[in-house]
């Protein structure tokens, strides 16, 4: 099982303006011992899903610009 727990979020939800980005912390989880969490970013995007190239990657994979590495807390 993974949990996504954000605790960023960009615009507020109780805000007239729908939610463009949020950030937080992926948590899996699996058996009975302890796992580590990991940084993750959502931006919403008006481009069709299909089209979208997802996936886990690096920080150093050159894909990831600077605004989604502060998101991230990540620098380089």
């Amino acid at each position: 099982m993974k949990s996504f727990v954000a605790d960023s979020l960009h615009d507020a939800l109780n805000g007239p303006l729908p939610v463009t980005r949020l950030t937080g912390t992926m948590v899996g989880v699996a058996g009975r011992k302890q796992h580590s969490g990991y940084p993750f970013v959502g931006i919403r995007t008006v481009t069709p899903f299909a089209e979208i190239e997802t996936g886990i990657v690096e920080p150093t994979d050159p894909r990831l610009g600077p605004e989604t590495l502060a998101a991230l807390g990540i620098s380089r």
